[in-house]
């Protein structure tokens, strides 16, 4: 975990970096890389839809359900191994 943290921290250092320095080579391209960078951003939680989000979180809970139902009848016919299909 301390690694994927360090390398995550590494990543976002780096990214900064680059940033800057498009920014000092060609100070007139900053609309573009700011626009560029806000079009592949993604949106902070009070930004989100709710009613989507909550149509989301149902869709994704009825999927895990049914995934669980099937790795438990999967288990049950195999005696209660966990059996990869091939």
């Amino acid at each position: 975990m301390i690694r994927f943290l360090f390398s995550l921290f590494f990543y976002v250092i780096l990214a900064r970096w680059i940033y800057a320095e498009a920014v000092l080579f060609s100070p007139d391209m900053t609309p573009l890389i700011d626009g560029a960078l806000e079009t592949i951003s993604v949106p902070t939680h009070d930004k989100w839809d709710k009613k989507k989000f909550g149509e989301f979180l149902e869709n994704f809970s009825s999927v895990i359900a049914e995934k669980a139902a099937q790795l438990q009848a999967t288990k049950n016919e195999s005696g209660g191994k966990v059996t990869k299909k091939s």
